[in-house]
């Protein structure tokens, strides 16, 4: 026999699971989360990220096993967004014709519509709205994509902005990188 909630817990469980983030800063697991038995360290494999774009197409992160990656995770509520943002937009000129990289920024909070609107009315990038492209795809972890507690707790993300750099099969090179070293990390792991 199958155990179904009544609607009204169902509804009470996902907007648990759904909280907002606040101050930029991700709650800590519950104490019935899994315990990490190790630390993400260079040299491992990225955990697996699912989430979608602003233009409703998946990112899988396991199929893209032959790009160099720069993983961001941010929130709606970084006070320091407009940086983070200006910051992106020159690494993603600089590299722009170097196919083998790309960015994907994965928002970590807030409703599908709040984001949606948050991309849509921010600047546009070279004339075309801050949309996702073919270098920088703008992301955001649902409820229907992926567990969101699940890759915070993955990727350790104690708060945001939190940067991971990925070279090919996934493998981490830069862990937590401070966001001022990301030009220098990105073009060292590329031109080698």
């Amino acid at each position: 026999m199958r155990f179904v909630l009544p609607p009204i817990i169902q509804v009470v469980v996902i907007l648990m699971l759904s909280a907002k983030l606040t101050n930029s800063s991700v709650a800590a697991p519950g104490p019935d989360a899994p315990q990490k038995i190790c630390q993400l360290k260079i040299g491992d494999i990225a955990p697996d990220l699912l989430a979608t774009t602003n233009g409703g197409q998946p990112v899988v992160l396991k199929e893209l096993k032959k790009k160099v990656i720069l993983i961001e995770f941010w929130s709606q509520d970084d006070k320091a967004r407009r940086n983070q943002v200006q910051t992106l937009r020159a690494i993603r000129q600089d590299y722009l014709r170097d196919s083998e990289f790309i960015i994907i920024s994965v928002c970590v909070d807030g409703e599908w519509d709040d984001f949606f609107s948050y991309c849509q009315e921010y600047e546009a990038v070279d004339g075309v709205p801050f949309n996702s492209d073919f270098k920088w795809w703008q992301s955001k972890i649902q409820t229907e994509d992926a567990d969101r507690e699940e890759i915070i707790q993955n990727y350790q993300i104690g708060k945001t902005p939190a940067y991971f750099l990925l070279k090919e099969n996934n493998e981490l090179t830069g862990v937590q990188i401070p966001q001022d070293q990301l030009r220098d990390r990105i073009d060292k792991l590329l031109r080698k």
